[in-house]
């Protein structure tokens, strides 16, 4: 682990980006690819979820660019950029992307952070 990564401002920012996840998770648990299309209540939920992600990834962009370059498999950049076009609507974001990302990426985007807050003494459980 660098020096960056035993920076309590950072391991903070990293267990929040790492309760988002998980948030998401269980807004996923709770609904499916055909509800998600036809309940607003749903896409509101998981469209916040997905956003909060992004939003905290951007903060460590920000705040910790040597965390980001010592740590490409983390897709911080994918992430903000997903919370971009659900918060401004650059683009019609469909359902089923939005189902996608929440149903793939957020739980490989969470196992990619465990190493590190693992290694930094973070008890995930």
């Amino acid at each position: 682990m660098s020096s960056a990564e035993h920076d309590p401002l950072l391991i903070d920012v990293l267990v929040a980006l790492h309760r988002a996840c998980l948030r998401c998770e269980r807004v996923v648990e709770r609904t499916s690819l055909q509800r998600l299309q036809a309940e607003e209540f749903d896409q509101l939920a998981l469209a916040k979820a997905v956003e909060q992600i992004g939003e905290i990834s951007h903060r460590v962009i920000r705040k910790f660019p040597d965390f980001v370059l010592a740590h490409p498999e983390i897709e911080l950049r994918y992430a903000f950029q997903m919370r971009n076009r659900i918060a401004h609507g650059y683009e019609d974001l469909s359902w089923s992307t939005l189902w996608q990302v929440a149903t793939r990426s957020v739980a490989e985007f969470r196992r990619a952070l465990e190493p590190i807050l693992i290694d930094a003494g973070e008890d995930l459980s």
